[in-house]
C-alpha cells in the first residue's frame, strides 16, 4: 500500500492602478495519491477565496474536487464537484462517470455519466448518458449513444446517436452518424452528419464535415447544420 499526500496553501495581494483596486486571496490545495495493488484513488481539493476591494467591494469563492479511482479489472471512475459564489450568485456543478473495459478484449468500450448543474436564477438541470464503442473489425468502429437532459418545469430531451467509421487508409476514416432527438411531448427530430477525419500520432484528430439535423443542440459542444472543422481526441466526435 502507497499512500501520497501533498498540500500547498498561498496568500496574495495586488493593486489594480488603472482600476484602483486592491485584491487579497487566499488558496489551499490538497492531493491525495492512494494506491494498493492494482488499485488506484486520485483525490484533489482546491479552494479559493479572492476579495476586491473598491467603492462596491466583492468577493469571490471558489470550491473544487475531483477523484480518479481505478480497480485494475477495467473499471474507472470519474467525480468533480465545483462550486462558484459572486456576488450573491451561485452556481454548483457535479457529475460522477464509469468507463469499463474488458480487460479481456481491447474491442469493447462502455462509458455512462451523470451530470447536474444548478444556478440560483436558473432551473436545475441533468443529463444522463451511456455510450459504447465497438469494434468488430481493426478499421471498423461503431459507436451508440443514448442521452437524457432534463431541465425542472421545462421541457425534456432525449437523444439517440449511431455512428460507423471506416479507416480506409493509414490515419484517415470516413465517418457516417444517424441521430434521433425526441421532446417530452413525444415529437421526434432526425439528423445526419459525414465527415473525413485524420488522426496525428497519439490521439488527436482532426475532422472536416457536414452535419444536418432538425433539433436544437443537446449541448455547447454540439456543431450548428453546416460544414464544420473540428479538433479533437479520436474517440470523440460530438
Amino acid at each position: 500500500m502507497v499512500l501520497l499526500a501533498s498540500s500547498s496553501f498561498s496568500l496574495g495581494r495586488s493593486h489594480d492602478f488603472v482600476k484602483d483596486t486592491t485584491s487579497r486571496s487566499i488558496a489551499l490545495t490538497l492531493k491525495l495519491d492512494y494506491r494498493l495493488g492494482e488499485r488506484r484513488i486520485d483525490v484533489l481539493t482546491k479552494y479559493e477565496r479572492k476579495r476586491t476591494v473598491t467603492e462596491a467591494t466583492s468577493l469571490v469563492t471558489n470550491l473544487e474536487l475531483r477523484f480518479k479511482s481505478a480497480f485494475g479489472n477495467g473499471v474507472t471512475t470519474f467525480g468533480d464537484y465545483t462550486s462558484n459564489r459572486f456576488e450573491g450568485e451561485s452556481e454548483t456543478r457535479a457529475s460522477f462517470a464509469l468507463a469499463y473495459r474488458p480487460i479481456f478484449t481491447d474491442k469493447i468500450d462502455l462509458f455512462a455519466q451523470y451530470e447536474t448543474e444548478i444556478k440560483r436564477t436558473l432551473p436545475r438541470q441533468q443529463v444522463v448518458s451511456v455510450e459504447a464503442i465497438y469494434m468488430p473489425l481493426a478499421k471498423v468502429t461503431l459507436f451508440g449513444k443514448y442521452a437524457s437532459k432534463r431541465h425542472e418545469a421545462m421541457t425534456n430531451l432525449s437523444l439517440f446517436i449511431m455512428r460507423l467509421s471506416y479507416q480506409f487508409v493509414p490515419h484517415l476514416d470516413l465517418t457516417g452518424e444517424g441521430r434521433i432527438s425526441k421532446a417530452m411531448d413525444g415529437e421526434r427530430f432526425p439528423g445526419y452528419a459525414i465527415e473525413i477525419g485524420y488522426q496525428h500520432e497519439g490521439h488527436l484528430r482532426f475532422a472536416f464535415g457536414y452535419r444536418n439535423s432538425q433539433s436544437q443542440r443537446f449541448n455547447a459542444t454540439e456543431h450548428q447544420n453546416g460544414v464544420y472543422l473540428k479538433i479533437g481526441a479520436a474517440t470523440t466526435l460530438d
